[in-house]
């Protein structure tokens, strides 16, 4: 495409955006912007509880990151086709992981293992391969009791570890894994009888 032809059609989106969003392109000299002070942008407010969700502790801390996270539905930018900002999606969504990693640890320590599951599985959705979010959800499901639903977690992992990169878990995994599974056989056994 030519220079004057990718004016002209820049110019036409521009001015069919303008016709739908009213006056909130602006144009500064060869470049069109969005007046960031005429429309709320769902990325600015996340980042403005997580501003605000670091200068907390706990359970304040934890209000500011759900509020946040509410803001995020499935993954960044699903359904679109911009290579420009690929970079930018795979960082907003090692971010949103890492923020459900941590509220799930807020909520596991707040003895909220259903919420700490929750915020796991969400991590899980977006990072199947991120074996913190494993072992969060582990966790939450020993203190829950559900014993099956950890093995089942483990085995699932393991084979989508080794199908995929032909990789066993980390060893921090294995370990839990098995701690998990001891803890919970040793408070299955029955107490010894008092003589």
């Amino acid at each position: 495409m030519n220079d004057d032809k990718a004016r002209k059609e820049l110019w036409r989106s521009v001015s069919e955006a303008r016709s739908q969003l009213g006056d909130v392109v602006l144009r500064a000299d060869d470049h069109y912007l969005l007046d960031r002070n005429a429309v709320a942008v769902d990325l600015d407010q996340f980042n403005e509880l997580l501003a605000q969700a670091d200068t907390e502790r706990d359970l304040d801390r934890e209000q500011h990151l759900e509020r946040g996270l509410a803001l995020i539905r499935g993954q960044p930018l699903a359904g679109t086709d911009y290579p420009w900002a690929a970079g930018d999606v795979r960082h907003l969504s090692a971010k949103v992981v890492g923020l459900l990693q941590e509220l799930g640890n807020l909520r596991l320590a707040d003895g909220d293992p259903t919420g700490a599951l929750a915020a796991a599985e969400q991590a899980i959705a977006l990072d199947a391969y991120n074996e913190a979010v494993h072992q969060l959800a582990m966790r939450a499901e020993s203190a829950l009791g559900l014993r099956q639903a950890i093995v089942e977690r483990y085995e699932r992992l393991c084979r989508e570890l080794d199908a995929r990169f032909g990789l066993e878990p980390e060893r921090e995994t294995r370990l839990l894994y098995r701690r998990l599974l001891s803890q919970d056989a040793r408070s299955r056994r029955p107490m010894p009888r008092e003589t």
